[in-house]
């Protein structure tokens, strides 16, 4: 008989595992064509509520159909057990339950294989290339991933600490600092950079901030990676930037990492190329003359701290992203893909900015995300989100080729325009007037500094 059953998430892609007779299984009922009322079957069963509009069918076959739903506040229940993925597959005994996490356990480890392999071509790329401040975009880029990745591989047991000075707790720290904290002025973290910067909205003739430029086009603003560049904690830094390179070594077979040491090479080369064709310019500006006068302090501060992760995902969007950048490895069902982790990497930047949103104190930003382009199709955030919730290492979202295609192309949209409109509000101007300008402050600083 078909069956229908349940992954309930409690929080955190902790799921409910039914405990019947020391015997485990997913909860599930018996097959009904209306599944409009499934809330009320699931409460009258199991005294669970879940949440409204939480139901999504994940798979229909011809013995079962799978469907995800979220607890509303649920409590301990004896005849239950909360289990991440792989320690349910560990003790569910019903065999289609079993295969069921065997295969969504499976595409989770698939999908990091493709993360860290990505996210180590970037390593060695930036270790080799001659420009240092592409170098630091390229490091800010890495640290902001593989924070992430690395928190998730530790939180669903996919990977182990090494280094024993990074902490579980530090890695949730920095990973909930670039996807849950909105940058603000009265952050007292930013105050601490703009104090050390000397960072001055107000007055006049300050060269207190750097931009760097790519053919004359804003890529990042110095302050972004103010905290980092200054730090002490050099070690555990690269610890969280080097970890896919060293997962995805430990945890592969002696075959699949000779294979993928020899694939690398011909991508790391081309990688190198590319990015040795591009040129950094850094240039000394004032805060005050960068921005447009009708911008409150906390909208002047997001801009400084989020542009350049912006720009910087477009830009390696731009160079890469149409390349055919694919490998597939035989019927092990290994499939690298560059281009699905730029489309991640991007879903996860799309999600950032409508967090950033939620932000009483962003009137600017609100106004931007209230008037997007029309031409962006209706369900893009739907399957945005359904593909960013892949960085996540608890569950798995399958995406079909077309949804790729149909996220890439609307992506761009959403992309280049929010761009389009931050760049509204910044002023640049590298003139004769700026050059005197300039000229006499570099002169005052190393008179004053000479000793």
């Amino acid at each position: 008989m078909k069956q229908i059953i349940f992954f309930i998430d409690v929080g955190n892609a902790k799921f409910l595992v039914e405990n019947i007779g020391n015997k485990y299984k997913l909860p599930s009922l018996e097959y009904k064509d209306d599944i409009k009322n499934i809330g009320a079957e699931i409460f009258l069963k199991y005294n669970i509520k879940i949440k409204e509009n939480s139901i999504e069918i994940l798979k229909d076959v011809d013995n079962y159909i799978l469907i995800k739903i979220y607890a509303d506040n649920y409590k301990k229940n004896k005849n239950f057990e909360c289990k991440i993925l792989k320690d349910a597959y560990e003790i569910i005994d019903d065999p289609i339950h079993k295969s069921i996490l065997l295969e969504i356990n499976n595409n989770i480890f698939l999908e990091t294989i493709n993360d860290s392999f990505w996210l180590g071509i970037i390593l060695t790329v930036e270790d080799r290339i001659n420009d240092y401040q592409m170098k630091n975009i390229l490091s800010s880029f890495l640290l902001f991933f593989s924070s992430i990745f690395c928190q998730e591989s530790v939180k669903y047991k996919l990977g182990k600490i090494i280094n024993e000075e990074l902490k579980i707790k530090y890695l949730n720290d920095m990973r909930n600092s670039y996807l849950k904290e909105c940058p603000l002025y009265e952050s007292k973290k930013i105050k601490e950079i703009i104090k050390e910067m000397g960072i001055d909205f107000d007055k006049d003739g300050n060269f207190d901030i750097v931009l760097n430029l790519v053919n004359d086009e804003l890529i990042d603003i110095n302050s972004r990676n103010w905290n980092i560049n200054k730090s002490n904690n050099f070690e555990i830094y690269n610890s969280i930037i080097v970890s896919p390179r060293k997962w995805i070594k430990n945890q592969l077979s002696e075959e699949l990492n000779d294979f993928f040491e020899e694939i690398r090479k011909k991508f790391v080369e081309e990688f190198i190329k590319r990015f040795n064709e591009i040129e950094v310019v850094s240039k000394s500006y004032s805060t005050k003359k960068l921005f447009s006068r009708d911008l409150s302090y906390n909208e002047k501060v997001y801009i400084l701290q989020r542009i350049g992760l912006i720009k910087t995902i477009k830009l390696i969007s731009d160079i890469f992203g149409d390349g055919n950048f694919v490998i597939k490895k035989g019927n092990s069902g290994v499939f690298l893909d560059f281009d699905i982790f730029l489309i991640k990497a991007k879903a996860t930047l799309i999600e950032l900015i409508w967090n950033d949103s939620k932000s009483s104190n962003l009137h600017f930003l609100n106004e931007i995300l209230n008037n997007l382009p029309k031409e962006l199709h209706s369900n893009f955030f739907i399957i945005n989100r359904k593909c960013r919730d892949n960085i996540h290492y608890g569950f798995y979202n399958s995406i079909g080729e077309d949804e790729y295609i149909f996220l890439k192309r609307n992506q761009n949209i959403y992309i280049n325009y929010i761009i389009e409109e931050l760049s509204k509000k910044i002023i640049y101007v590298f003139d004769k007037k700026y050059n005197r300008e300039i000229k006499i402050a570099n002169f005052l600083y190393k008179f004053f500094n000479k000793n």
